[in-house]
């Protein structure tokens, strides 16, 4: 059976429980949707049972892809740019820099 958001694409930049668990409901619903990481936190779902993090980020990653890109280097934001170009919906839970 199909699901609902098949023909939707999304991208994932989001950290915090909800903008993950935003992006899961809509994998769930057959949207496909790619997780950007940074190195950082990259393949932290690998690790599913390090800490009470670790196991909290695992069940927020379920139908989703992941690429880490570090987008401080110009490669990765091309890379990125590539990969908006055919998303449908880019969610992410950036605090917005301060005017001072």
């Amino acid at each position: 059976m199909a699901g609902a958001l098949e023909e939707l694409k999304i991208l994932d930049l989001s950290r915090l429980a909800p903008g993950p668990f935003c992006t899961m409901i809509l994998g769930d619903l057959g949207a496909d949707v790619v997780k950007v990481e940074g190195p950082r936190e990259g393949r932290l779902s690998m690790n599913l049972f390090v800490n009470e993090r670790a196991v909290a980020f695992s069940a927020l990653v379920r139908n989703k892809r992941s690429i880490i890109l570090d987008l401080r280097h110009d490669g990765a934001r091309r890379i990125f740019y590539e990969l908006a170009r055919d998303a449908d919906v880019i969610v992410e839970g950036f605090r917005p820099e301060s005017s001072g």
